[in-house]
């Protein structure tokens, strides 16, 4: 799957990614997303029992343009989230909204006189915050080793892109980290 953009020439599919001109960006990406994978603890390798019911994945190609004018190629793997079954796999979802005084408030500090806006992007920002139901398994993304393990799934430790309850999670481990630091929740 990719995101379209455009003007941005992407790949239709991992093997047209993995065999075209920029191959090496996209192996790279890849590499880079799975190394998340295991730095964050992302999931639990087990084999999969006659019980489960993995939730497939795909992965989602992108490029983004850097400042100075070159591509940084992006790889997700992103979960069937439409899979999910209600009450099994999640109970509760959650949708980023802010209030419309928080809103307000971050318009009138844009236009001060000694406001300086920037951007914040957190990186696999839903790779941060703990899953909030067990056993949730999925199938694990085209490329992840598991020669230990016969017939491998994943069962998610942290959540992923896609799952129906990651921003909600997300949104309660951000509050959580933020009054922590000593701000008060404000969006």
């Amino acid at each position: 799957f990719r995101a379209s953009r455009p003007g941005v020439n992407l790949p239709r599919n991992l093997r047209e990614a993995l065999s075209g001109p920029e191959k090496q960006s996209w192996a790279a990406a890849l590499i880079k997303e799975l190394s998340k994978f295991d730095e964050m603890h992302v999931m639990e390798i087990r084999e999969r029992s006659a019980l489960d019911k993995p939730i497939p994945g795909m992965w989602v190609l992108t490029k983004k343009q850097t400042a100075e004018g070159g591509w940084d190629f992006k790889a997700r793997w992103v979960v069937r989230g439409d899979l999910q079954r209600s009450g099994i796999d999640y109970d509760d979802v959650f949708s980023f909204t802010g209030s419309y005084t928080a809103y307000l408030f971050v318009a009138a500090l844009s236009v001060s006189p000694n406001a300086r806006p920037s951007a914040l992007d957190i990186s696999s920002a839903f790779l941060y915050a703990p899953i909030d139901k067990d056993n949730i398994v999925i199938s694990l993304p085209t490329f992840f080793a598991s020669d230990s393990v016969p017939n491998p799934v994943g069962v998610l430790k942290q959540n992923l892109y896609g799952l129906k309850q990651a921003p909600r999670a997300f949104r309660k481990h951000l509050t959580h980290e933020m009054k922590g630091l000593g701000y008060p929740p404000c969006v």
